[in-house]
């Protein structure tokens, strides 16, 4: 019961976001949005998020964004446009999102802020000698520094946070 509600409210929060993209749209009663239900991994990324600010601070979460894009600086001259990392992977954005290892429901749900997120939710899954080919028809995708920090502090630090807590304890 208690998950049903963390889920009501993730599901008013992703309508309203996604409902704030549709502003451009000229005929918004033929606007579509389709909410996908959090996972509970999902929901317990939210639900550690506040767990984390008490132990990380801005300069802690600075330092792992300067160790994986090099900064501000770096990030807007090299990484805000879909870059390929090779091997595996999938066509990355943002602080290290690889949109290969995502379905179109994480992507849909952690990017719906992006101007592009439609275009985005179709490289979900996409890897290896695929996204390669793919990765230079997407150069038009610029992901602000901005975004993508904002991403990256909401989700992908709470994710990979709570798996480093599993893996060696509470």
């Amino acid at each position: 019961m208690f998950f049903m509600k963390k889920s009501s409210v993730l599901r008013s929060i992703l309508m309203t976001l996604l409902l704030s993209l549709a502003v451009g749209c000229k005929d918004k009663e033929k606007v579509v949005v389709v909410v996908p239900t959090p996972t509970p991994e999902q929901v317990a990324v939210l639900e550690d998020k506040v767990i984390l600010l008490k132990v990380l601070n801005k300069e802690s979460t600075d330092l792992i964004v300067a160790l994986e894009v090099g900064g501000e600086r770096l990030y807007t001259a090299k990484y805000q446009k879909p870059v390929w990392p090779k091997g595996p992977s999938g066509i990355t954005i943002g602080i290290g999102w690889d949109l290969g290892y995502a379905d179109a429901e994480t992507v849909l749900l952690e990017w719906a802020k992006h101007p592009y997120v439609l275009d985005l939710v179709k490289l979900a899954g996409i890897k290896g000698k695929q996204a390669q080919e793919l990765v230079g028809s997407v150069q038009y995708i610029t992901t602000p520094y901005a975004l993508a920090y904002s991403v990256f502090e909401m989700y992908s630090l709470p994710k990979y946070y709570n798996m480093t807590r599993r893996a060696f304890g509470k």
